[in-house]
Formats: C-alpha cells, sequence, structure tokens
C-alpha cells in the first residue's frame, strides 16, 4: 500500500508547487476511488494487511503501516478537496481522519504517557514525524523519536 499512496502524494506536491488545479480536477475521482477503496478494506478504521515495512528482519508492523498510509490518504484527499472547492468531500474526509486517527492512537498507542506508537522500531516510530500522536502526546514527541527498543 506504501507505493499507492505515491499519486495523493504527488498530486499534493504538484498542487503546492505550481498551484494548477488543473490536474487536481482531473485527478480527483481516480483519488476518491482509491481513498474509498482503502475504506473498503479497513474494519473499524484499520487495515490489518499490506506488505509493511519490507525491509525489516523481525516481525514487521502490517497493520500499524497499512492504516497509517489510509490516515494519510484520507488527509491529502480532503486538503485536495478543500483546493477544489469541494466542501461536501471536504468535510466527509476530514470526520474520516479524525476516525481512522482515533481508531490508530487507541491500537497503536497502548501507553500514551511514555509517547510511544507499540514496539517502537523505525517504521513505527516514523508515525510521530508525521504528527499523528494526539495532542497531550506531541509535547514528548522527540522521546517517541528517540527511543531505540
Amino acid at each position: 500500500m506504501g507505493w499507492g499512496i505515491a499519486h495523493p502524494v504527488l498530486l499534493n506536491d504538484l498542487y503546492r508547487y505550481y498551484g494548477d488545479r488543473a490536474l487536481l480536477a482531473e485527478q480527483y475521482g481516480t483519488l476518491v476511488a482509491y481513498t474509498e477503496f482503502l475504506r473498503s478494506r479497513a474494519t473499524g478504521h484499520v487495515i490489518e494487511k499490506e506488505i509493511s515495512d519490507h525491509e525489516m528482519l523481525g516481525e514487521r508492523p502490517r497493520a500499524l503501516t497499512a492504516t497509517a498510509f489510509y490516515f494519510h490518504d484520507v488527509r491529502l484527499t480532503a486538503d485536495l478537496a478543500h483546493a477544489l472547492g469541494k466542501a461536501g468531500d471536504e468535510k466527509k474526509y476530514r470526520a474520516l481522519g479524525r476516525e481512522i486517527g482515533a481508531a490508530f492512537n487507541r491500537k497503536f498507542l497502548p501507553d500514551a504517557k511514555a509517547g510511544r506508537f507499540d514496539a517502537g522500531n523505525p517504521a513505527r516510530r516514523s508515525r510521530c514525524i508525521w504528527d499523528w500522536c494526539p495532542r497531550r502526546v506531541s509535547a514528548r514527541r522527540s522521546k517517541c523519536l528517540s527511543t531505540t527498543s
């Protein structure tokens, strides 16, 4: 699923760099179709299966990685809906993003006081880089990123 996020990331980057909505308008249907495909694969806003961190030798955080990419895709979809003036879609995907974020943190942030996601390998710590820690944990993000356990 990681490579699937390339489409919304590129659309977002091209829009931010050039400010041209034509490509967004042309590709918006494909973006929404992919986002809805991901939604159809989620149970309780968590996607359990995907390739995950395929370079790891140990246990892979499949659900964590898949759900993180799903969250990022939905957040980008909401941002691009906003850029196109699609207020209904923006509202829908912002609400979905909040639901995914809450489900993600319930499942993968068992110790909010520590500010660490799951077991703390690099793939798991990267979620803090993308600012997915709950607000009460955000102040401890540097601890989350520096943990080596």
